[in-house]
Parts: structure tokens; C-alpha cells; sequence
């Protein structure tokens, strides 16, 4: 997953600048830990849960805002095939969420894993972006390569 945000999270800084990179950061952090915990009081055993992996989510969320034409190279194998291809990011982020979805409705879960704070940071950084920086949206489809 780090790796995920390394690749999205860059080009989301360039976008936003510092400041409200930093921003936006914390607001998901706050958001998706906020969001979890509301999610947690009806539990009789709440799991407490520690990492930003609903910021990660977030990131690629707003990513996918911003740039949904962008081409993410994506290296797919399956036994002895393997190959190099270039999905949409608003595709990818897609997948991403459309999985955590289907996890967290099926009820099976993915143990280790926090599905809510997956999907709250997701919803959370697609409100930040149509709320706050829809203006920066034209700006950014600019910096992609055709």
C-alpha cells in the first residue's frame, strides 16, 4: 500500500501545493478515523486499528478526481503470462474501491484490513475534491501527457 500513495500522493502535492497537501492529509486522517470509530459503537468487541491506509485511499480518490484520464502502467501476471499495461486512473481507483466494497458487503471482510476506514477515506477525499477544489480540476488535466 505504500507504495500506492508514493506513486498517487506525489502528483496530488504538485496539484494542492504544501500547505493544503498538509491539509488534506490531516482531514482524511481525522475523517477516516472519525468515521471508523462512529462505526465501532455499536460493536460489543470493537477492534482498534492503527495505520492510514484510509488516507491512502483517499489519496488515489482524489488522484482519480483530479486526473481521471491519467494512464497508471500497471504489470499484470497470471502464471506464465505477464505484461505491462496503461489503465485510467479513475479505472484503477475503481477497482480499488469496487473491491473493498464487495469485501465489505459480503460480509466475509479481509482480515487485517480496515474496509471502512478504506471506504470512508475514498468518499471522504471525492467530497474533499468536489467541495473545495473543483476549480483546480481544469488546471490539473493540463499536466498530463497525451
Amino acid at each position: 500500500m505504500t507504495r500506492v500513495f508514493f506513486a498517487f500522493a506525489a502528483t496530488i502535492e504538485i496539484i494542492l501545493g504544501p500547505l493544503l497537501y498538509l491539509g488534506v492529509f490531516v482531514a482524511l486522517a481525522l475523517g477516516t478515523h472519525t468515521v471508523y470509530s462512529l462505526a465501532m459503537l455499536s460493536q460489543l468487541h470493537p477492534l482498534p486499528t492503527l495505520g492510514l491506509s484510509g488516507v491512502i485511499m483517499g489519496i488515489v480518490s482524489l488522484f482519480a478526481f483530479f486526473i481521471p484520464t491519467a494512464k497508471i502502467r500497471c504489470f499484470v501476471w497470471l502464471f506464465v503470462f505477464f505484461r505491462r499495461i496503461s489503465i485510467p486512473a479513475w479505472i484503477l481507483a475503481g477497482w480499488y474501491i469496487g473491491w473493498d466494497v464487495y469485501h465489505q458487503s459480503s460480509g466475509e471482510g479481509s482480515p487485517g484490513i480496515n474496509l471502512v476506514a478504506h471506504l470512508s477515506g475514498a468518499a471522504i477525499g471525492l467530497a474533499l475534491g468536489l467541495l473545495f477544489f473543483r476549480a483546480k480540476r481544469h488546471w490539473a488535466a493540463g499536466l498530463v501527457r497525451r
